[in-house]
């Protein structure tokens, strides 16, 4: 089930407003980004060439040079953000045409990109993030998921995401079920082989087949 959500006009300046709420040391040093890099220590190489789709200003490039990862770089299509990244290797690019050559990567991480497409656009996404993954790279993907909580509250959330909609809103983003986002994967060439849930979001690790 991908299940759509709706708010205020989603612009580029929306994104760079989004990520300049907080500072640079708060969205460092937040859990949540801290559980992910530790999932991925358990599960990457540190000599494994990563980059991250819809990286904004490198927060988690940052964090995985900390931690030792001496090949990640990054890209983003907003040129505001690309432009505050400055030296955390972060370039301005289309994530439906990478600025890469194939089998370019060990790596693909997508934290919370892929989920702002509707899903023939998410197959554009995974197809060229296998282009540019080696024969047997590895994808990241994060996505806001149904606990559940959420099927519980499943009719209430449909009810007022109707009404924001109504009222001009615009999309934003899908929630995934667990099934979708693996039959997404799947079907795309990834095999799943571990998951990280952090409510409200689940962190799939997939291998290219």
């Amino acid at each position: 089930m991908l299940f759509p959500q709706y708010k205020r006009r989603v612009t580029t300046e929306y994104w760079s407003e989004h990520f300049s709420a907080s500072s640079e040391k708060d969205l460092l040093e937040h859990p949540r980004a801290g559980a992910i890099i530790e999932f991925l220590e358990k599960n990457v190489s540190k000599s494994a060439r990563i980059v991250e789709a819809g990286a904004s200003w490198g927060r988690f490039i940052i964090l995985l040079k900390q931690r030792g990862y001496r090949h990640v770089e990054g890209f983003d299509n907003n040129r505001k953000l690309v432009k505050k990244a400055g030296m955390s290797n972060v370039r301005f690019g289309d994530i439906f045409k990478t600025p890469y050559k194939d089998a370019s990567f060990d790596l693909y991480i997508d934290i919370g990109t892929l989920e702002h497409f509707h899903p023939p656009d998410q197959d554009r996404i995974l197809h060229e993030a296998k282009r540019i993954l080696a024969a047997d790279g590895m994808i990241a993907l994060d996505v806001t998921y149904f606990t559940w909580k959420r099927w519980l509250l499943l009719p209430v959330m449909w009810v007022l995401n109707e009404l924001r909609h109504l009222r001009g809103a615009e999309f934003y983003q899908y929630i995934f079920s667990v099934k979708a986002a693996k039959k997404l994967l799947k079907r795309n060439g990834f095999m799943v082989f571990n998951q990280l849930d952090r409510d409200p979001r689940m962190l799939i690790l997939a291998r290219r087949v």
